[in-house]
Formats: structure tokens, C-alpha cells, sequence
């Protein structure tokens, strides 16, 4: 990236905490009562306000199907740093993502992601860690009303093209009868792709799909939850490869 790249990417992290300072401040300062700080509309509006001022915008889709089945779990396409930017300011109720450990090492930002409980995905040698990840789901879903938000590629895709879905938030839906809920992101890549911190102007589109249940008997053994879960995935990810190679317009 060139040296004016890194520096504008630079200015929009330092105007991103100019809008925010003093919400994060009030979590550092353990003024913010528990889940009273990430997900509320306070964090909607300041980010809202953050990306206007960077020249984004965004359009959603069948914004009536957005709390139509909550709680759920709410799986989306990961083509950019913008996808859970722009869930952010959409979701202004009791969310928690699922994000790899070193966002919460993030300052600020990981401060506010322990406070709000959302949860860490473990990688290398830490893996063994994600053992606990199904049973925490299960807290956040059934016990504290939560919905769940996973980008189940796992990753970033490089080239903004659908990856492989991991069958995780998928074994959680079957186990707690939960709905899936799919949103497809258009845009996202073209405007801020893997590997960039400069975060171009534009305008996203993302799609609410209708709720996707899994088809799974609660008495059934390990292996049948195992197929339910993988038909479930495969089901969701040719939505997503549809919805994403369609050219029509879904308004």
C-alpha cells in the first residue's frame, strides 16, 4: 500500500475515535452498565455518523425481516472490514459476535468486546479453547435473549468470492432449534477488500434473507445432528451463491 494509502487509513481510524471518545470512554471507565455499551443505539449513531463522514452509505433489503425471528442466528458473507462495521449500525439490540482473539486485543475496541460478552474464536494452538464456544452460545440464545452473529467462511475471503462455510453456527441452530437468519452484503469488497485499511467511498447493499430452520429430530443421535447441521450449511451457502450471482433486482 502507498505511504498516502496508509495515511488516509490513519486520519479514518483517528476520526473514528473523535466520533466515539466519548462512548468508549464511559465503558473504560466502567460508567456503562453490562450490555449497555456495544450494542445499543448510542453505538449505532456514532458509527452511523462516522461513515457518513467517510462518504458510505448503505441500503437494506426487506428491513422488516431484521428482528421478525428474534433471538437467531444471523450468518452473513465476509468480503471486508465493513460487514461487521455496517451490522454495527443496523443492529441496535443485544447482538454478539463471534470474533477471532485478536480483535479483542484491539485497544478500546477489545475492552468494549469483553464488556459486551461477545465471544472469541481461538486459532493455532489455542484452538482446544473453542470447546466452550457451542455452550456459550447456548447462554447468549436461550437465557439472556441475545442473538448470535457469525460470518461462517471464518475468514475474510481474499477475493470477494463465497468461501466454504464452516459448520459451526450451523450445529448451534440445530441444537437450540434456533433460526438462522441470512444477510447478504453487495459491495463490501469493492470498497475496503482484505489486506487494505483505506476505506474507499461508496455504497453497500445488504439483503435480509427469510429465516432457515434445520430439519433435525431432538432425540436423534450425534450423527444425525451431524447431517442435519450439513445439510443446513450446504442449503445456506447456495442462498448465498444465488443471492450473490443474481443480477436482478430483489427491491
Amino acid at each position: 500500500m502507498s505511504i498516502s494509502g496508509r495515511i488516509k487509513g490513519l486520519s479514518q481510524a483517528v476520526n473514528f475515535l473523535k466520533h466515539s471518545a466519548g462512548h468508549y470512554r464511559n465503558i473504560v471507565k466502567g460508567k456503562t452498565g453490562k450490555h449497555e455499551g456495544f450494542p445499543n443505539r448510542e453505538r449505532c449513531e456514532t458509527l452511523q455518523r462516522f461513515s457518513e463522514a467517510q462518504g458510505l452509505s448503505y441500503e437494506i433489503i426487506h428491513p422488516d425481516r431484521l428482528y421478525a425471528n428474534w433471538p437467531c442466528i444471523y450468518i452473513a458473507n465476509h468480503a471486508s472490514l465493513l460487514e461487521p462495521l455496517i451490522l454495527c449500525m443496523v443492529l441496535d439490540r443485544d447482538v454478539r459476535f463471534l470474533a477471532k482473539e485478536s480483535v479483542f486485543k484491539v485497544p478500546f475496541l477489545g475492552r468494549c468486546m469483553r464488556h459486551e460478552q461477545h465471544i472469541v474464536v481461538y486459532r493455532g494452538s489455542k484452538r482446544s479453547k473453542n470447546r466452550s464456544i457451542q455452550a456459550q452460545m447456548q447462554r447468549a440464545l436461550t437465557t439472556e435473549s441475545a442473538s448470535i452473529i457469525i460470518f461462517p467462511e471464518g475468514t475474510r475471503s481474499k477475493d470477494g468470492q463465497l468461501q466454504p462455510f464452516k459448520l459451526g453456527a450451523f450445529i448451534a441452530a440445530i441444537r437450540q432449534n434456533m433460526p438462522i437468519v441470512p444477510i447478504v452484503f453487495r459491495g463490501t469488497h469493492a470498497l475496503m477488500p482484505k489486506g487494505v485499511t483505506e476505506l474507499k467511498p461508496g455504497h453497500v447493499t445488504l439483503e435480509i434473507g427469510e429465516a432457515h430452520y434445520g430439519d433435525f429430530d431432538a432425540y436423534a443421535d450425534d450423527a444425525a445432528e451431524l447431517a442435519a447441521a450439513e445439510a443446513l450449511r450446504d442449503r445456506l451457502w447456495s442462498y448465498f451463491d444465488a443471492q450473490l450471482s443474481a443480477t436482478h433486482d430483489s427491491r
